[in-house]
């Protein structure tokens, strides 16, 4: 009987997904990389970047064809299904938490506090 701890065993796609009829790992959710060995969450999901040095378009454009409504989000952000940053499809929005503004803050209609207190 041979045993060499210096020779691993080999494990499909490092056991966190499986082999795929082009060869390709395809990974288990939460994993990545050729290999599925790859588990960081720390990297951006989604990134648009404008590198151009005379960029002047829009970077995102979130388009809704039906007419402005609360029945709707334009944007939903959660952390652990609790809600943090919402835009509804009347642009009202909803921060969880502090916001912080920094330059100026023009606000072109009524401004409300808690729910109670009204700035005009």
């Amino acid at each position: 009987d041979l045993n060499n701890e210096d020779v691993k065993e080999h494990v499909e796609c490092s056991n966190h997904g499986f082999c795929g009829s082009d060869g390709q790992c395809q990974c288990h959710s939460g994993w990545y990389g050729k290999a599925c060995s790859e588990n960081l969450d720390s990297d951006d999901v989604a990134l648009h970047a404008a590198e151009g040095p005379f960029f002047s378009g829009t970077l995102l454009r979130l388009r809704a064809t039906r007419p402005p409504d609360t029945s709707f989000s334009v944007i939903a952000a959660s952390s652990a299904g609790i809600p943090t940053f919402v835009v509804r499809g009347n642009g009202d929005m909803q921060v969880s938490g502090s916001v912080s503004i920094q330059g100026e803050l023009s606000v072109l209609s009524d401004v409300r506090i808690d729910g109670g207190l009204l700035l005009r």
